[in-house]
C-alpha cells in the first residue's frame, strides 16, 4: 500500500519497493502524493528501460495516477487499487467452467465524482448451472445497469429474452462499496461475508429451498419443494435465468397450470397471462440486502459460492482467512 508519504521502486534494497527484476535500474521510478490536488504521481528517475503507463511511454515528467491504471516497471507489472484482492477459481469434475467473477475497483458513475459517493467499487461471483450461459451474461452486464433491485430484474428478464439457452441459471453475491457504506446484494446460495475485527460481521443470507420462508414463498406461486429442491430439481429459490421455471412451458412453470388452451393447443392471451402469474415467483431474481457502515475495523470481504460454504461455515472462513492474512497481508496468496 502507498500513503500520503509515497514510495520509490527498484533493484536496490532501500527502496520502498525492492524488486529482483533485472530490467530495472537501481532507482528505477517514484510515486509522489500531492497533497495540494490529493493525487498521486509516477515519475521515472532516469531508468535505463523507462517506466510506462497502460503499456505507452517511457515517461519522464510525472503523470497522474488513477484507478485502473497499469504501470510496467521493468518487467514487473503494477496495477494502482482501491482495495487489494485475490481470485480463485477451480472448475471441479465438470465439463466446462460455469462460475465467473468480477472486481470493477471504480465503476466511475457520472455525477458521482467529487462526492462523498465516489468512487464506486462492485465485486460479485456467479455460481452458474445448467451450462455457463447465465454467468457469463452477468459477469458482462449486471454492474452496467442502475438501481440493485431493477438492475437484477432487467438483468434476468434481458438473459431469458436473448439468451439462446434460457434455461441455464446462476446465482449472485455482490457488494457494492458506495463511498463510506457498504451494500451486499444476493440471489441464491452463493455468499459474502464481511470480517471485522477478525469475527464475522454480516453475511447474506442463502436462497436454498430448505428455508422456511423460501419454501413457502415457493408454495405461494403454486410450485413445491422436493428433497430440498424447487419442484424436485432446482437446489437453489432464487436464480437468474432458469426459465422453465418463471411462466415458460416446461418441467417448473408447466406443472399443475390452471392455463386453458384454444382448439389449436396454444394458450389465449388470458390463459397466457394467468399462467405466468401464477408461476412467475417460483424462482425469482429480487435479492435481498445488508447494507453496513465501513469502519477502520473492517478488514476484508469474501465472496464465494456453495462449494465452499457447504463445507465450511462462514466463521471458519473467515477465521481461516484471517490467520493467512496476518502472516503474509497478501490477498492473492
Amino acid at each position: 500500500m502507498v500513503e500520503a508519504a509515497g514510495a520509490t521502486l527498484g533493484r536496490a534494497s532501500d527502496n520502498t519497493l525492492s524488486l529482483a527484476d533485472k530490467e530495472m535500474s537501481r532507482r528505477h521510478s517514484k510515486i509522489e502524493y500531492d497533497e495540494a490536488l490529493s493525487e498521486f504521481f509516477l515519475c521515472d528517475l532516469g531508468s535505463l528501460n523507462g517506466t510506462y503507463m497502460q503499456m505507452v511511454g517511457p515517461y519522464v515528467s510525472h503523470r497522474r495516477l488513477a484507478l485502473g491504471d497499469h504501470l510496467l516497471v521493468g518487467r514487473t507489472g503494477f496495477s494502482v487499487n482501491r482495495f487489494d484482492y485475490g481470485i480463485s477459481e477451480r472448475m471441479g469434475a465438470r465439463p466446462t467452467m460455469e462460475d465467473r467473477s468480477i472486481v470493477i475497483q471504480d465503476l466511475a458513475l457520472p455525477g458521482l465524482e467529487g462526492t462523498y459517493l465516489w468512487p464506486q467499487t462492485f465485486t460479485a461471483v456467479y455460481d452458474g448451472h445448467g451450462g455457463g450461459q447465465a454467468s457469463e451474461y452477468l459477469w458482462g452486464n449486471l454492474h452496467t445497469k442502475e438501481a440493485i433491485s431493477e438492475a437484477f430484474a432487467a438483468a434476468d428478464k434481458e438473459f431469458i429474452a436473448t439468451s439462446r439457452l434460457p434455461e441455464a441459471g446462476s446465482t449472485a453475491t455482490t457488494c457494492l462499496v458506495l463511498g463510506p457504506r457498504l451494500y451486499m446484494a444476493n440471489v441464491g446460495d452463493s455468499r459474502t461475508v464481511l470480517c471485522r475485527g477478525g469475527k464475522v460481521r454480516m453475511a447474506s443470507n442463502d436462497h436454498k429451498p430448505s428455508r422456511a420462508d423460501e419454501q413457502e414463498r415457493v408454495q405461494r406461486a403454486g410450485g413445491f419443494v422436493a428433497h430440498r429442491r424447487v419442484m424436485g430439481e432446482l437446489a437453489v429459490s432464487r436464480a437468474f435465468g432458469d426459465s422453465e421455471f418463471k411462466g415458460r412451458p416446461g418441467k417448473g412453470g408447466g406443472s399443475g397450470g390452471r392455463a386453458s388452451a384454444n382448439r389449436e393447443g396454444a394458450l389465449d392471451a388470458d390463459a397466457m397471462e394467468e399462467r405466468e402469474t401464477a408461476y412467475a415467483q417460483l424462482i425469482t431474481a429480487e435479492p435481498e440486502f445488508l447494507v453496513s457502515e465501513i469502519t477502520p475495523q473492517d478488514e476484508f470481504l469474501v465472496l464465494a459460492c456453495d462449494g465452499v460454504f457447504d463445507v465450511l461455515t462462514s466463521e471458519e472462513v473467515v477465521a481461516n482467512v484471517y490467520e493467512k492474512m496476518k502472516i503474509h497481508a497478501d490477498a492473492q496468496r
